[in-house]
């Protein structure tokens, strides 16, 4: 509970009328925390939440779905896209709803492909990745997850490298939210 008011209070003064849905929440915490000397305070333990405080806590949850900025709240990926690339190639599959899909993207670097970074060769197979199952699994109005492991593979997502036609195709299809992961 500590972590969450931590949290919203960071960005109550960007928000409406935060700090009257935060009160009950924070009374919680501070009440919880006044009682005991501070290296006692057992912050894994669970907690009675009184019905002010879900309240709050659905306040916010609605609020945030409809807020224009970033969601503290994620969004569950309905499809995770992987892609990788190495100096002779590249390839990626795709899991929708715990299945995997039945193609798998792959292909080989021409001479010219060869010489790109290794960071530019990443934002290419996941480019191609992308493109290959917006049209094989005919995804829609879903959220994407791309997952590599390059840390500048979430880059592919607002690089002006990504072609117009992708982007023209995923808003078509009715993907709202893409982002990325990176996997060590």
């Amino acid at each position: 509970m500590a972590a969450l008011v931590g949290k919203l209070q960071s960005i109550a003064p960007a928000v409406p009328f935060a700090w009257l849905h935060l009160q009950e929440m924070v009374h919680m915490v501070r009440k919880r925390t006044e009682e005991v000397p501070p290296l006692q305070v057992r912050w894994d333990e669970l907690l009675q939440v009184p019905n002010k405080v879900v309240n709050e806590i659905l306040w916010w949850i609605m609020f945030m779905r409809g807020w224009n900025g970033n969601s503290i709240i994620p969004t569950e990926a309905t499809a995770d896209l992987f892609s990788d690339a190495s100096d002779h190639g590249y390839g990626g599959h795709l899991i929708m709803k715990g299945k995997r899909h039945s193609k798998v993207v792959q292909g080989h670097w021409n001479a010219e492909e060869q010489l790109l970074s290794t960071n530019a060769r990443e934002l290419l197979a996941a480019e191609r990745v992308v493109s290959a199952y917006l049209r094989w699994a005919k995804l829609k109005d879903c959220v994407i997850r791309l997952l590599t492991d390059n840390s500048h593979g979430g880059s592919f997502l607002t690089s002006r490298r990504l072609r117009q036609e992708c982007w023209d195709s995923a808003k078509v299809h009715g993907l709202r939210w893409w982002r990325s992961t990176y996997l060590v």
